[in-house]
């Protein structure tokens, strides 16, 4: 009796847990480390203000004058969904594979309103029936790295990709976390 199931999705699961984890030591870190508000890394914390000045802010303060957020990720991923996906299109990087993909994607996105988003880290997912896992795994790859070259909203993330088997089709699915706006 074979117990390959349970012990693959077990397997599975642990290193999605260790896959968060990472995430959101990441985060943690690159908002600690971030410095403070008013300074980007690697720059020199301002001046204080001195109290001879006036409490009320003038017309003219521009934007840039703004003390910076620190970038953190939405917790909540946005995912997207590709059904019929050509998986060796997407893994040998045809033309027609990637308008398909990158265009349904841009669909999504803009169903949604996350176009003037920006995208900091793609967990891909290829399905595929017969366990060609191999095969959805190299697609979503290319997949996330695809979306990387053709979105400006994706032009810095980063891309983990995962193979999964499916019932009957093949497909990618994408959750996408995006950078929080201040």
């Amino acid at each position: 009796m074979r117990r390959s199931g349970f012990s693959s999705l077990a397997m599975m699961s642990g290193w999605l847990f260790a896959d968060l984890l990472l995430v959101l030591f990441l985060t943690v870190l690159s908002s600690t480390a971030a410095g403070t508000p008013g300074t980007a890394p690697g720059e020199s914390p301002s001046p204080s203000v001195s109290p001879s000045r006036s409490p009320s802010p003038s017309p003219s303060s521009s934007a840039s004058a703004r003390p910076r957020c620190p970038q953190s990720f939405d917790l909540k991923p946005q995912t997207f969904v590709v059904e019929n996906v050509s998986l060796s299109g997407l893994a040998g990087r045809s033309a027609a594979a990637r308008s398909r993909l990158v265009g349904e994607i841009r669909d999504q996105i803009r169903e949604k309103g996350l176009q003037n988003q920006y995208a900091g880290m793609v967990l891909a997912f290829g399905f595929a029936p017969n366990a060609n896992r191999a095969l959805a795994r190299k697609a979503a790859l290319a997949a996330g790295l695809m979306l990387r070259d053709a979105l400006p909203g994706f032009a810095s993330v980063q891309v983990r990709e995962f193979s999964y088997e499916s019932d009957a089709t093949n497909r990618v699915s994408l959750d996408v976390y995006f950078f929080v706006r201040c």
